[in-house]
């Protein structure tokens, strides 16, 4: 909490101080390049980089008026604009195939659904990896929530290839893509480790994939996908995890909490992983949500998002997962 109180104090701070600054004197700019240990090719790329971090460190200051229960201020991203980190709304949230996507059924009862939930728990989730550059994040949601299907089916946790995605999906994946581009993919291109295509932040300009090597395949006709708080809940216990997308306005900014619907805006930009739910002490519950944005963002690469208000249309936009061989 002591941590938390320093860093919004900092953000109010740096917006009352900021016009007496340069780079060079900034305590705050220093403090978040070091923290984050960022380097800059040039003295121009350093400026221009600042005066975002300047930007988002204003609009730190506006989420924490606008949303009470969650802290906004200095990230691993503050010298990123949003538009480098998410995908195109209109990419991210094309039409699903329904003719390719069996019906959810659940299996559990409300009054059996658990207060708690974490695939974390059950060794189905990788670390928080990093997607740099490329507005890649519906690859890095995409193989989370196949990597959990593969890790509940075989008992092993492996590292799937987010760079095959964005290399062999028909387009530059780093200008955005949705998780029927990954499905389709790994229909015809079985997914290799990371590994053995190691994710490099760039699109290749050509597919590199080996059929040799290539471990996690989709089935045909089972990508399964449901929308609403309960079927979410039960459709995380059958599966483990799932892809699903958010307007991500305020996010880039986010230290910790739970977020609200305060400030989202309207455009669902970013993917990430659901990967369980939780309950407060006073009963709130939440949403517990994989970014890929490294562990330095949020709670160590993750955050949670208030549940049952559609926050963000979050829960609008449902969850989505394959069965794999």
């Amino acid at each position: 909490m002591t941590k938390i109180v320093f860093a919004l104090a900092a953000v109010a701070a740096l917006c009352a101080e900021a016009a007496q600054f340069t780079t060079r004197t900034d305590p705050y700019w220093n403090s978040f390049k070091k923290r984050f240990q960022k380097t800059y090719e040039s003295e121009a790329e350093e400026n221009e980089r600042y005066q975002i971090f300047l930007e988002n460190m204003q609009k730190a200051a506006e989420y924490n008026l606008e949303d009470s229960e969650a802290q906004y201020g200095m990230t691993a991203v503050s010298d990123k604009r949003l538009s480098e980190l998410v995908s195109s709304p209109s990419v991210l949230m094309q039409r699903r195939p329904r003719d390719l996507i069996n019906s959810f059924n659940r299996t559990v009862r409300d009054e059996e659904l658990p207060e708690s939930f974490d695939a974390r728990d059950r060794g189905w989730v990788n670390p928080v990896v990093n997607q740099g550059g490329c507005g890649s994040c519906w690859a890095f949601a995409s193989i989370a929530a196949l990597t959990a299907a593969y890790a509940r089916k075989h008992g092993r946790l492996l590292r799937f290839s987010e760079q095959q995605c964005v290399d062999c999906c028909g387009r530059d994946g780093c200008g955005g893509g949705n998780f029927g581009m990954v499905y389709s993919m790994a229909l015809q291109k079985p997914v290799m480790l990371r590994d053995d295509y190691p994710y490099k932040g760039t699109y290749s300009g050509e597919c590199l994939w080996q059929q040799s090597r290539g471990v996690l395949q989709t089935v045909s006709g089972t990508w399964h996908s449901t929308t609403g708080v309960r079927n979410m809940k039960d459709f995380l216990l059958q599966y483990g995890a799932g892809y699903v997308a958010y307007a991500a306005k305020k996010s880039h900014s986010y230290i910790g909490g739970i977020m609200t619907a305060a400030g989202c805006g309207t455009d669902v930009n970013h993917g990430v992983a659901m990967i369980g739910w939780g309950k407060t002490p006073s009963g709130r519950e939440y949403w517990i949500l994989r970014n890929s944005w490294g562990e330095g963002w949020g709670e160590n690469g993750y955050f949670r998002l208030e549940m049952g208000t559609n926050a963000c249309r979050l829960e609008s936009n449902g969850i989505d997962t394959a069965d794999v061989y």
